[in-house]
């Protein structure tokens, strides 16, 4: 992700040569060359995108009350939340202690601001100005209306998981990584993925939804001094059946766009639908807390756990949020 920028300015190599042999600039999206390259230059070899992070919904469960698809507004989302619990289910399971936290908070806040205006507020960390206040307050909407589980703020990533493959909780949050594990662990289960749901007078007219985030090689100044070794290495990684196994194996989609054809019968559905159903039914965004450095991203991180926190305020939320900006 954007992390790159932070340690190019540490000194990074630069493979613009072996970038420019090989028409990078016509075959990697122009997404994902944003975290590949720093003031013009190719310093890293994009490999595959693994950052698709969607709300999964349980279909079954959602059958058993009546509903036929997932919500797609917050309004439509606390009534169904109400009518999950009262047949027993958790209603959005959240591993608050863990990554999923901030995702949710930072697609909350794009449901209620425009992208400009979330990107404002992440790169200023004013969580007690207008803006950062209509996020706390809409994340306490959703969390006092019942719509996460009752023990998000003590989950991590696999217990929400958990708590969705044994059918205790309706929906969770979870990307390209997870499609693997739900082919494994929970294949009864008929997953519906969708974006996140709007409030009235949302700036967007469609769910919300993540992708964008990419894995890849980078170069070192060492690296810089054997070029020509570095070109053989990423054009041998580039060769059409050694980007085929990070699909097959990881079910995650490579980063070279048209560059692979796909035998679709063999991976899982949550990856065909991914990328073939949902970049059109979604609003889709790059995860806004990307722009921060590794320091403030893992105090965000950390911070985002109060907003999950039974009973915490508005007051003590905005405290957490500022000082995880404090430490950069």
């Amino acid at each position: 992700g954007f992390d790159i920028r932070d340690f190019a300015k540490d000194g990074v190599g630069d493979i613009t040569e072996v970038a420019t042999k090989g028409g990078w600039d016509k075959v990697i999206p122009p997404a994902l060359q944003e975290f590949s390259k720093y003031e013009g230059k190719w310093i890293a070899a994009p490999v595959n995108v693994h950052s698709t992070n969607w709300v999964w919904a349980n279909k079954a469960v959602l059958d058993k009350i009546g509903v036929k698809d997932p919500p797609k507004t917050w309004d439509e989302l606390i009534s169904l939340s109400k009518a999950l619990r009262a047949n027993g289910v958790q209603p959005f399971a959240v591993g608050g202690a863990d990554y999923p936290a901030p995702g949710v908070l930072t697609l909350v806040a794009l449901t209620l601001l425009t992208e400009d205006e979330v990107t404002a507020l992440f790169q200023s960390g004013d969580w007690a100005g207008a803006d950062g206040q209509k996020v706390i307050d809409g994340m306490l909407r959703l969390r006092d209306a019942g719509v996460f589980s009752d023990d998000s703020a003590g989950l991590k990533y696999p217990d929400q998981v958990a708590a969705f493959g044994a059918g205790k909780a309706a929906m969770l949050f979870d990307g390209s990584w997870g499609y693997g594990n739900a082919q494994a662990t929970f294949p009864q289960i008929d997953v519906q993925l969708g974006g996140f749901p709007l409030p009235q007078g949302s700036p967007v007219s469609k769910p919300v939804s993540f992708a964008g985030q990419s894995t890849g090689v980078w170069i070192s100044p060492n690296g810089q001094k054997k070029i020509d070794e570095v070109g053989k290495f990423v054009s041998f990684l580039y060769q059409p059946e050694n980007l085929a196994k990070f699909v097959d194996i990881g079910y995650i989609s490579p980063a070279r766009d048209g560059y692979l054809t796909l035998d679709e019968s063999v991976l899982p559905p949550l990856n065909v639908a991914s990328q073939k159903e949902l970049p059109s039914e979604t609003t889709v965004y790059q995860p806004t807390y990307n722009i921060l450095s590794p320091t403030v991203t893992s105090a965000f991180f950390r911070a985002s756990t109060q907003a999950f926190v039974a009973g915490s305020t508005a007051d003590q939320i905005t405290t957490s949020l500022e000082q995880a900006w404090q430490a950069q």
